[in-house]
């Protein structure tokens, strides 16, 4: 970098000289020669001002040594000759500066957008932050408060409890702590995936045992009665990484169970498809979600159409979307007739046999 400001004036010297021969090569006149020097100083000003000043003077040196009688030294035989070398300066100089000083302004320019546009980033990251952290507020203090007032309950000797009373209080601590162990594996996900730091580990996988997988990990939300399971020839092989489709599919059926009205079913339908795609449907009677709101419900902290009592944390289809696009393959969203939300998952098939 410290050499940088040589670059122009050692361009501008190179520049007239390998001219100088070429003109002198094919036998250029005066004309012909003042006309091609013109253009170097132009290009050696696009370099700064120190290259346009240096591409001038040695221009002007070389037309007058070497293109006006007589040759080879500084003096005239013609005294029209001084008018000539007058308008050469007079232009080369003036083109110079021009553009030495529109492509100072253009790079200025080109600075301030970028200053610009850094900060445009910093505030959208600052507004992004503030977002991430107003939200987690929220969902920690919910279940902070729940424990703490049920373990206070418990701890106060003047409590006049009942084995019942007891029994509530104790699972409500448990549930409201098991929902935070969730919220923070979630975000410990989201953070490893913004990282770039997951990458799929793919294996011939049955799909189908990683959804029956997913419902039982999902028990405390999904009874037998709720969910539908239905594998297509009762096993359906892709090539992927088992962790991370079964991670999908838990997302995915969890937001299911949440947004299902009480005694709704649950449908997780697992197949092969054309194309050597395997496609995973979750399938709910819930709300739904409007098409124009289905892209945003990808976003972390994102929850539409909930009930006043869900206690999702907005992260699991976040989660589910990035884990699905690491595989290069697609999460669609389409409304379940008779009401509700139809999520497929397609996924590459890979080798798998």
């Amino acid at each position: 970098m410290r050499y940088r400001p040589l670059l122009g004036p050692l361009t501008a010297v190179v520049a007239v000289a390998a001219t100088t021969v070429v003109l002198r090569a094919v036998g250029a006149d005066l004309t012909v020669a003042a006309l091609v020097y013109v253009v170097v100083v132009v290009l050696t000003a696009l370099t700064g001002y120190w290259g346009g000043t240096i591409g001038a003077v040695l221009s002007y040196a070389s037309l007058n040594y070497w293109f006006i009688p007589t040759y080879g030294s500084f003096t005239f035989e013609n005294p029209d000759d001084v008018v000539t070398l007058l308008v050469f300066a007079l232009t080369a100089f003036a083109a110079g500066f021009t553009v030495a000083r529109v492509n100072r302004l253009r790079h200025q320019a080109a600075l301030n957008e970028r200053a610009a546009f850094d900060a445009r980033i910093d505030a959208a990251l600052n507004e992004s932050r503030a977002g991430f952290l107003a939200a987690m507020t929220h969902n920690l203090r919910t279940p902070l408060a729940s424990i703490k007032a049920s373990v206070s309950t418990l701890r106060d000797v003047t409590a006049d409890l009942d084995d019942d009373t007891r029994t509530r209080l104790l699972s409500t601590a448990q549930e409201e702590t098991e929902r935070l162990e969730r919220l923070v594996s979630k975000v410990l996900d989201l953070s490893r995936i913004h990282a770039g730091a997951l990458e799929p580990h793919h294996e011939v996988t049955d799909v189908g045992e990683l959804a029956r997988g997913a419902v039982r990990r999902l028990r405390y939300l999904a009874a037998r009665d709720r969910v539908r399971l239905s594998v297509a020839d009762d096993v359906v092989l892709a090539d992927v990484d088992p962790e991370m489709v079964e991670l999908v599919i838990v997302a995915l059926l969890e937001n299911a169970l949440r947004f299902s009205p009480e005694g709704g079913e649950v449908a997780v339908d697992v197949a092969a498809a054309a194309g050597h795609r395997c496609v995973v449907r979750v399938v709910d009677h819930g709300p739904g979600i409007p098409p124009e709101q289905r892209a945003k419900v990808f976003e972390a902290f994102t929850r539409l159409n909930g009930p006043p009592d869900s206690t999702g944390s907005g992260l699991g289809l976040a989660i589910a979307a990035a884990l699905v696009a690491a595989h290069d393959g697609t999460i669609t969203i389409a409304d379940t007739p008779g009401g509700g939300a139809t999520f497929t998952v397609a996924l590459p098939d890979g080798d798998a046999p």
